[in-house]
């Protein structure tokens, strides 16, 4: 009688059929290690865009501080000693130009003297040894009772404006003098620097890199951008609320921006400006409405509708009335539908819908495409010096651009 393994040798088509499934499997498991080695090399490339003095600068370290071990030490951190005291001496020295020109004088005489050893100093280049005398004079002038009243008028500054983080700086103008001192990663975040030219930092999140790209904000910096356009996985538009009372700096005065423009229409216009650039047609759009804590302090002391009539008759879709004007809500919903209606009239030159939809996180978005190729927008209220809030929403980006990549190689989000 014939053994089984016999009856199995004469019949070679079974054998076959086992080498045909596991060449199947093995191709299998090969093209799906090939496009998880694909994807671990793709780059999501996000071009970070916005207005001088918008935050740009600060959701970058933002990202180094998340991604990194940026500023965790100390070593890191005292190399910017040098700029945080500048940017003191600049704040108390803006304050001290604008209080002559408002006619304002110093609650104590005895002051004149500080000021005139401030004012001094200005003009020179940063020397560390006269710190400490300095900084006395600054300590004493920012308690003089003009030099408040200053502050308070600083709505009224033309041709140069304070820092939005002047006031924290000089709150702590004692301890900043101590020759032992060493920034904080918060002040680290507060320092103005106005950026110029293109930096970039990369990171990784999933096994997958992602590269930002910052540009300067300034109009002067706007032609080096065209270059970084190409290629973009998702345009961040940085938005700072708080400039709806300010006005562009005129070019006449220091080489300053043209002062006739309202900063929070130059961003809106330029908004309009770069969704409409053909390299950003099939890329995420990501806007930051930024500086929501400057924009709900400025809302109790200023009208908003003072510089956009249109916002006094003003409904959130959400309200079943208008809402209260110096509510930060109400108000941060109207700067949005500014935003929103350039959006609109961009979308509705390529489709026929045009209404804005909420996605599940209740996050407003633009119509749903009607091809794979058209761009989404989200958008986020931030204040770029909170790290949990940039935190949270890097964290909801980036989960949101992984999974589109993800869709793009056909492979599930683990």
């Amino acid at each position: 009688m014939p053994h089984f393994c016999d009856a199995i040798a004469c019949c070679p088509c079974l054998y076959d059929d086992e080498a045909k499934i596991g060449r199947e499997i093995d191709m299998k498991i090969t093209k799906e290690m090939k496009k998880t080695k694909e994807f671990a090399r793709r780059e999501i490339k996000l071009l970070l865009l916005g207005t001088g003095e918008a935050g740009k600068s600060t959701v970058i370290k933002q990202m180094r501080i998340i991604h990194g071990k940026e500023f965790a030490d100390e070593k890191s951190r005292a190399k910017w000693v040098q700029s945080v005291r500048e940017n003191v001496l600049e704040s108390i020295h803006i304050l001290l130009r604008n209080l002559e020109k408002l006619d304002i004088p110093l609650g104590d005489r005895r002051n004149q003297e500080h000021a005139t050893r401030v004012m001094d100093a200005a003009k020179k280049h940063y020397d560390a040894s006269a710190v400490p005398e300095v900084f006395r004079a600054i300590a004493a002038l920012w308690q003089d009772e003009g030099i408040r009243e200053c502050y308070r008028r600083r709505a009224e500054f033309r041709f140069i404006y304070l820092s939005d983080s002047s006031k924290y700086f000089l709150d702590q103008v004692t301890v900043l003098a101590d020759p032992k001192y060493v920034p904080t990663q918060q002040d680290i975040l507060r320092v103005r620097k106005s950026s110029t030219g293109v930096q970039e930092y990369e990171f990784t999140v999933k096994g997958c890199s992602f590269r930002v790209v910052d540009v300067g904000g300034q109009r002067s910096e706007r032609r080096k951008w065209i270059h970084c356009f190409e290629n973009v996985n998702a345009m961040i538009f940085v938005a700072s609320l708080s400039d709806f009372d300010q006005e562009l700096l005129d070019k006449t005065a220091n080489n300053y921006e043209d002062r006739t423009v309202n900063r929070m229409e130059e961003s809106l216009a330029l908004f309009n400006v770069v969704i409409q650039d053909r390299f950003l047609q099939t890329a995420s759009i990501i806007l930051l409405l930024n500086k929501t804590d400057i924009f709900q302090e400025k809302l109790q002391e200023r009208d908003l509708a003072d510089y956009f009539p249109d916002y006094a008759h003003f409904q959130p879709e959400s309200q079943p009335a208008p809402g209260p004007k110096k509510d930060p809500q109400t108000a941060g919903q109207y700067v949005l539908s500014k935003y929103m209606a350039i959006n609109d009239c961009h979308v509705a030159g390529k489709s026929a819908s045009s209404s804005t939809e909420k996605d599940e996180q209740g996050k407003v978005r633009r119509p749903q495409p009607n091809t794979e190729n058209e761009q989404l927008m989200f958008s986020h209220f931030t204040c770029a010096t909170d790290t949990k809030n940039i935190k949270f929403i890097a964290k909801a980006v980036e989960d949101r651009l992984l999974q589109e990549a993800l869709i793009d190689f056909n492979l599930a989000l683990v």
